[in-house]
């Protein structure tokens, strides 16, 4: 059965991008649509993948993710994938019930040159791509007194890696508060396994959808502070060895 909370829909509705930190604006229209995902075409001025774009409707606006963007030249060139951000459905139509996506045989799927430029690798998704990033953290479990206090070794949608020689047992509901490079985060969560005088996996639970914009907002800051970084390297010129 599908994840989905709604069966993928075929419509074209008319919308209009913003895109954050750009102030820019374009039409463009759905091609079809789940209750907080939708497949955009029209698309004049380039978005990037992992970009996170507001999406207006009517009167109605939300945050989506951009999962995908058509690479240019091909049959998918100006379409996107977005995904949204906060539990809530923009376009203002009903959709039908879920039920099972169909099989497909991905070898008899087309080949060639890749039609799409995503925002991750197939075996590397969002909520798996792990973020190295420097920051502290404090534990708390129910009906302890004392917080435990950690340092931040990686962080993802899905959890977050802590270093402390104190760990707790696997399966320990926790609460944490993460100091993530001055961005404060704080998410419910569950212990997925420890290592003693090492550390411990925490895997983040269902949250408020404020709560989990502010996770993806310091992921993405962590990207571009990698992106950033390694675009200053490769323009240091490199030294000549004399001999």
């Amino acid at each position: 059965m599908s994840t989905r909370s709604a069966q993928r829909m075929k419509i074209v509705l008319p919308v209009t991008i913003i895109r954050d930190g750009f102030g820019e604006k374009q039409a463009a229209h759905t091609l079809d649509i789940t209750s907080d995902s939708a497949r955009l075409s029209g698309l004049h001025l380039p978005i990037e993948p992992g970009e996170l774009i507001d999406l207006q409707r009517g009167a109605m606006r939300g945050k989506f993710y951009v999962f995908w963007v058509g690479a240019p030249n091909t049959m998918l060139a100006g379409q996107a994938g977005i995904r949204s951000l906060a539990p809530k459905c923009i376009w203002g139509v009903d959709l039908p019930n879920d039920r099972p996506d169909p099989a497909l045989d991905m070898k008899q799927v087309r080949t060639g040159l890749p039609l799409v430029r995503t925002a991750h690798a197939s075996s590397d998704l969002p909520w798996q791509t792990r973020r190295a990033c420097q920051g502290g953290a404090v534990v708390r479990v129910a009906g302890v007194n004392f917080p435990l206090y950690a340092q931040i070794s990686d962080l993802s949608l899905s959890g977050v890696y802590l270093e402390t020689p104190i760990s707790l047992s696997p399966n320990t509901q926790v609460d944490v508060r993460m100091n993530v490079e001055g961005v404060i985060l704080e998410m419910p969560g569950v212990v997925k396994s420890c290592d003693p005088s090492i550390g411990m996996d925490i895997g983040f639970q269902k949250s408020t959808p404020d709560k989990h914009n502010k996770l993806l907002l310091a992921l993405q800051y962590l990207q571009s502070k990698t992106l950033q970084t390694v675009a200053v390297a490769e323009q240091v010129p490199q030294r000549r060895l004399s001999i």
